[in-house]
């Protein structure tokens, strides 16, 4: 705990990374979450298996995506209007 006479951190500028949790959490918190962040920094392997997790994610991420907006033009009852010709990409349409 900081005293009563001393004044706050300024942490306007500060990326989130950056604020030291001791600053914005009790003391008790703050050493939870940074030995919970340590066992999994220990025990963490890169390796294939993330490398596909994280492709399986953005590749689900990204259909996901094309599914929502696909089922709000249906719902909606919206036609997309190309700018480029009915192409998806306007230089790859010969």
């Amino acid at each position: 705990m900081r005293s009563s006479g001393s004044p706050p951190a300024d942490l306007s500028g500060a990326a989130p990374s950056s604020i030291p949790l001791k600053q914005v959490l009790p003391p008790d918190a703050s050493s939870l979450i940074t030995q919970t962040i340590q066992q999994i920094s220990a025990r963490a392997v890169f390796g294939m298996g993330a490398l596909l997790a994280v492709v399986y994610a953005a590749w689900g991420a990204l259909n996901g995506t094309w599914a929502m907006i696909t089922g709000l033009k249906k719902a909606y009852e919206v036609e997309e209007k190309s700018v480029h010709g009915g192409g998806f990409c306007s230089s790859c349409s010969g």
